[in-house]
Protein backbone atom coordinates (compact mmCIF):
# COMPACT_ATOMS: atom_id res chain seq x y z
CA UNK A 1 0.00 0.00 0.00
CA UNK A 2 1.32 3.41 -0.97
CA UNK A 3 1.17 6.15 1.64
CA UNK A 4 1.47 9.88 1.04
CA UNK A 5 2.44 12.04 4.02
CA UNK A 6 1.49 15.65 3.35
CA UNK A 7 2.68 18.29 5.77
CA UNK A 8 3.30 21.99 6.21
CA UNK A 9 6.18 23.16 8.35
CA UNK A 10 7.41 26.63 9.20
CA UNK A 11 10.58 25.92 11.16
CA UNK A 12 11.06 22.20 10.55
CA UNK A 13 9.38 20.51 13.52
CA UNK A 14 6.44 19.14 11.54
CA UNK A 15 8.80 18.08 8.75
CA UNK A 16 10.81 16.12 11.34
CA UNK A 17 7.65 14.44 12.64
CA UNK A 18 6.51 13.61 9.09
CA UNK A 19 9.93 12.03 8.47
CA UNK A 20 9.67 9.96 11.66
CA UNK A 21 6.23 8.74 10.56
CA UNK A 22 7.57 7.98 7.09
CA UNK A 23 10.45 5.98 8.56
CA UNK A 24 7.87 3.62 10.09
CA UNK A 25 5.83 3.09 6.90
CA UNK A 26 7.44 1.19 4.04
CA UNK A 27 7.01 2.84 0.68
CA UNK A 28 5.78 6.16 2.04
CA UNK A 29 6.34 9.44 0.24
CA UNK A 30 6.75 12.79 1.99
CA UNK A 31 5.38 15.97 0.49
CA UNK A 32 5.81 19.51 1.81
CA UNK A 33 2.60 21.23 0.70
CA UNK A 34 4.37 24.59 0.62
CA UNK A 35 6.36 23.23 -2.34
CA UNK A 36 3.53 23.68 -4.81
CA UNK A 37 1.38 21.12 -6.58
CA UNK A 38 0.59 17.98 -4.62
CA UNK A 39 0.94 14.60 -6.35
CA UNK A 40 -2.39 13.14 -7.53
CA UNK A 41 -4.10 11.49 -4.57
CA UNK A 42 -5.46 8.65 -6.69
CA UNK A 43 -1.94 7.18 -6.79
CA UNK A 44 -2.01 6.54 -3.02
CA UNK A 45 -3.99 4.16 -0.81
CA UNK A 46 -3.29 5.98 2.47
CA UNK A 47 -2.88 9.68 3.18
CA UNK A 48 -1.52 11.27 6.34
CA UNK A 49 -1.81 15.04 6.76
CA UNK A 50 0.11 17.05 9.33
CA UNK A 51 0.33 20.65 10.43
CA UNK A 52 1.94 22.70 13.14
CA UNK A 53 -0.19 24.97 15.27
CA UNK A 54 0.34 28.70 15.48
CA UNK A 55 -1.79 30.45 18.06
CA UNK A 56 -4.14 27.45 17.95
CA UNK A 57 -4.51 27.36 14.17
CA UNK A 58 -3.26 24.91 11.55
CA UNK A 59 -1.39 26.19 8.51
CA UNK A 60 -3.53 27.85 5.85
CA UNK A 61 -2.15 25.49 3.17
CA UNK A 62 -3.44 22.46 5.08
CA UNK A 63 -6.90 23.94 5.59
CA UNK A 64 -7.12 24.79 1.90
CA UNK A 65 -5.90 21.35 0.85
CA UNK A 66 -8.47 19.59 3.01
CA UNK A 67 -11.30 21.84 1.84
CA UNK A 68 -10.36 21.22 -1.80
CA UNK A 69 -9.93 17.44 -1.38
CA UNK A 70 -12.46 16.56 1.34
CA UNK A 71 -14.54 14.21 -0.81
CA UNK A 72 -11.43 12.40 -2.11
CA UNK A 73 -10.06 12.04 1.42
CA UNK A 74 -13.31 10.57 2.71
CA UNK A 75 -12.99 7.86 0.05
CA UNK A 76 -9.52 6.89 1.25
CA UNK A 77 -7.86 5.73 4.42
CA UNK A 78 -6.45 8.91 5.98
CA UNK A 79 -5.22 10.32 9.26
CA UNK A 80 -4.36 13.72 10.70
CA UNK A 81 -1.59 14.83 13.02
CA UNK A 82 -0.82 18.12 14.71
CA UNK A 83 2.42 19.32 16.20
CA UNK A 84 2.85 21.94 18.88
CA UNK A 85 3.78 22.51 22.48
CA UNK A 86 0.39 22.12 24.20
CA UNK A 87 -0.65 18.46 23.84
CA UNK A 88 -3.31 18.73 26.55
CA UNK A 89 -5.38 20.88 24.16
CA UNK A 90 -5.17 18.45 21.22
CA UNK A 91 -8.88 17.57 21.07
CA UNK A 92 -9.80 21.26 21.15
CA UNK A 93 -7.36 22.09 18.34
CA UNK A 94 -8.72 19.33 16.10
CA UNK A 95 -12.32 20.41 16.74
CA UNK A 96 -11.54 24.07 16.03
CA UNK A 97 -9.53 23.47 12.85
CA UNK A 98 -11.17 20.64 10.93
CA UNK A 99 -14.70 20.02 9.68
CA UNK A 100 -16.60 17.48 11.80
CA UNK A 101 -17.07 15.18 8.80
CA UNK A 102 -13.33 15.08 8.18
CA UNK A 103 -12.61 14.22 11.81
CA UNK A 104 -15.24 11.47 11.78
CA UNK A 105 -13.83 9.95 8.57
CA UNK A 106 -10.20 10.04 9.72
CA UNK A 107 -8.72 6.77 10.99
CA UNK A 108 -6.79 8.81 13.55
CA UNK A 109 -6.38 12.40 14.66
CA UNK A 110 -3.29 12.57 16.85
CA UNK A 111 -1.47 15.41 18.58
CA UNK A 112 2.14 14.21 18.58
CA UNK A 113 3.86 17.04 20.43
CA UNK A 114 6.56 19.14 18.89
CA UNK A 115 9.89 20.81 19.19
CA UNK A 116 11.01 24.37 19.42
CA UNK A 117 14.39 25.76 18.46
CA UNK A 118 14.62 29.48 19.20
CA UNK A 119 17.56 29.75 16.78
CA UNK A 120 15.12 29.06 13.91
CA UNK A 121 12.38 31.42 15.09
CA UNK A 122 11.78 35.05 14.31
CA UNK A 123 11.32 37.69 16.97
CA UNK A 124 7.51 37.68 16.89
CA UNK A 125 7.28 33.89 17.08
CA UNK A 126 9.69 33.85 20.02
CA UNK A 127 7.59 36.45 21.81
CA UNK A 128 4.29 34.63 21.13
CA UNK A 129 5.67 31.30 22.35
CA UNK A 130 7.09 32.90 25.46
CA UNK A 131 3.74 34.52 26.30
CA UNK A 132 1.38 31.72 25.23
CA UNK A 133 3.31 28.59 26.18
CA UNK A 134 5.82 29.98 28.67
CA UNK A 135 8.66 28.53 26.56
CA UNK A 136 11.81 30.34 25.53
CA UNK A 137 14.49 27.62 25.40
CA UNK A 138 14.94 24.66 23.07
CA UNK A 139 12.59 21.81 23.89
CA UNK A 140 11.31 18.63 22.30
CA UNK A 141 8.20 16.81 23.40
CA UNK A 142 7.54 14.63 20.34
CA UNK A 143 5.74 11.55 21.66
CA UNK A 144 6.94 8.44 19.84
CA UNK A 145 4.03 6.43 21.23
CA UNK A 146 1.59 8.85 19.55
CA UNK A 147 3.42 8.41 16.25
CA UNK A 148 3.14 4.64 16.73
CA UNK A 149 -0.60 5.03 17.41
CA UNK A 150 -1.07 6.93 14.17
CA UNK A 151 0.95 4.39 12.15
CA UNK A 152 -0.98 1.51 13.75
CA UNK A 153 -4.33 3.16 12.94
CA UNK A 154 -3.26 3.32 9.31
CA UNK A 155 -2.53 -0.40 9.36
CA UNK A 156 1.14 -0.04 8.52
Amino acid sequence: MKTLIIYASKYGATAEIAKRIGDKINGSSLYDIKGGNCPPLDGFDNIIIGSPLYVGNVRKEIKEFIAKNESILKGKKFALFLSGCEPNKGAEYFKNNFPEGVLQAAKAAVFVGGLYDPKKSGFLDKLLLKIAAKKSDYFENIDGSKIDKLVEAMGS
